[in-house]
């Protein structure tokens, strides 16, 4: 819900006040499948551009536990 929440405040105070700016999708790393369904909300949205990750986390981004993440990520090129 924070994660949501930080999207959508960045789309109505920052993305439509300005057609240049560009924004990260906020996902919650400890849960996949709730990161990887924020990625499926936003992903038709071209003012985000990315995905925004914590530079480390519990476990090593390459483990399984992750793959929705990625799987999401690269649907959406």
């Amino acid at each position: 819900a924070l994660c949501r929440g930080i999207n959508n405040w960045l789309a109505a105070e920052w993305l439509d006040r300005d057609d240049r700016l560009r924004a990260s999708i906020v996902v919650p790393p400890h849960s996949p499948d709730l990161a990887a369904e924020e990625i499926e909300r936003l992903a038709g949205d071209r003012r985000f551009v990315q995905i925004l990750l914590p530079a480390a986390a519990e476990l090593l981004y390459g483990k399984s536990y992750y793959w929705p993440i990625w799987q999401a990520a690269e649907k959406h090129g």
